[in-house]
């Protein structure tokens, strides 16, 4: 028996690639935004309707579709990342799914999918975030009022500045799962409005982000306001350089307790301005 070693797992999956929703009696065009800010273009894109376009160096690509349906784009080479916050209602809704990563490093994903309201989130891979070159994350998942969950524990963003507003009115999210995230490199105000508004009204979320080291971030104002909460856990933060947390956790619904007796570094903290503002907890433990 000859057994090939190399036959075993998975193929891993190169492409950066997503799903379109296409109607094409009402809008048959779509506009690809690159990111901006993120480095030089030159990828080879699959358009899921058997036409293909290689060698683009450009940051945006349009494309016309013949008929309506789903077309699954693929995307290798070169390619930043997406910035669809540069886009217009009409390319943002239609982005139905985003499905893989692939392998190659992003340049940047500031503003990647902002407002894409009718996108899910099916990626199993994780980001290759080791070059970036705009290296705030902002506004990334802003208003992806389509998204229910999200276990991001597998990325690296050690190389990440920024954080803010992150995951802004996701308000269809029920679990979003950050644990372990190395944000030791986020700037002064890298951290503000993250998880703001975050949540399912009724639902609420299972906000899990434990083991974070707030780095050079000597705000984390509003960081949680407005969320919707099923459940949080925040254990083990180090807030050494942290002066600031007002308003941190201002509004948050849900009828829960807020354990945060695991953080140090808190004596440096000089500012709790209305951190517990009109919320709903019924223990904070400090």
């Amino acid at each position: 028996i000859i057994i090939n070693p190399y036959s075993y797992g998975a193929a891993v999956d190169e492409a950066y690639s997503f799903e379109y929703d296409i109607d094409a009696a009402a809008d048959p065009d779509v506009t690809l935004f690159g990111q901006s800010t993120g480095g030089a273009f030159n990828y080879d894109i699959d358009w899921g309707d058997s036409n293909t376009d290689t060698g683009v160096v450009t940051n945006d690509k349009t494309h016309t579709y013949a008929a309506s349906g789903l077309y699954t784009v693929r995307i290798t080479g070169v390619f930043p990342g997406l910035e669809m916050g540069r886009g217009a209602t009409a390319d943002r809704i239609q982005i139905k799914r985003f499905l893989n990563w692939g392998i190659n490093p992003l340049g940047g994903m500031y503003r990647m999918f902002h407002s894409c309201t009718n996108m899910t989130y099916e990626a199993t891979d994780a980001p290759d975030l080791s070059a970036l070159v705009q290296t705030s994350i902002a506004y990334c998942f802003q208003s992806c009022t389509s998204i229910t969950e999200l276990n991001l524990t597998d990325w690296d963003v050690s190389n990440v500045t920024s954080f803010q507003s992150l995951f802004n009115s996701c308000t269809d999210l029920t679990l979003l799962n950050v644990d372990d995230w190395d944000t030791s490199s986020s700037v002064a105000a890298g951290l503000s409005h993250t998880f703001y508004g975050v949540g399912s009204v009724g639902a609420g979320c299972a906000l899990s982000a434990d083991n974070w080291v707030t780095g050079n971030a000597t705000s984390i104002n509003q960081m949680f306001g407005y969320a919707e909460l099923a459940s949080i856990s925040l254990e083990n933060w180090d807030m050494t350089n942290s002066i600031s947390i007002d308003s941190a956790f201002a509004f948050c619904d849900g009828s829960i307790a807020l354990d945060l007796s695991s953080w140090t570094g808190t004596g440096n903290i000089t500012s709790m301005s209305q951190s517990w503002r009109a919320t709903e907890f019924t223990n904070v433990n400090l």
